[in-house]
């Protein structure tokens, strides 16, 4: 959980962006925060554990937006069907992430 925070912290400090390197590197920031999600949901942490984690964020930052978007991350992981070997979780994380990552591309061209 100490690197979902820190991937939010960042999440928020992220200044305005001109270029495609710095959609890139914002929109990196939601690939690693939807594979620590997917991570947590593997590792056994539980739904309600994950959305009050959530809530502690928005309290925090309260970044509406972001809140919504954490929210729906987490929904749509749990979503999931959970694989229990490795290979099958490292693939079903990175299809996860990489969904994330090319709608945060698509959402700011």
């Amino acid at each position: 959980m100490k690197k979902l925070v820190f991937i939010v912290a960042c999440l928020f400090s992220m200044p305005t962006w001109s270029a495609s390197k710095d959609i890139d590197q914002h929109c990196r920031k939601y690939l690693e925060l939807a594979e620590v999600i997917m991570d947590a949901r593997h590792n056994g942490v539980p739904f309600s554990k994950a959305l009050e984690f959530n809530d502690q964020v928005n309290k925090k930052y309260k970044d509406e937006l972001m809140e919504s978007i954490m929210r729906a991350m987490i929904i749509d992981a749990y979503e999931q069907p959970i694989f229990h070997t490795e290979k099958y979780q490292f693939e079903q994380r990175e299809k996860f992430a990489s969904k994330y990552y090319l709608g945060c591309i698509e959402a700011l061209k």
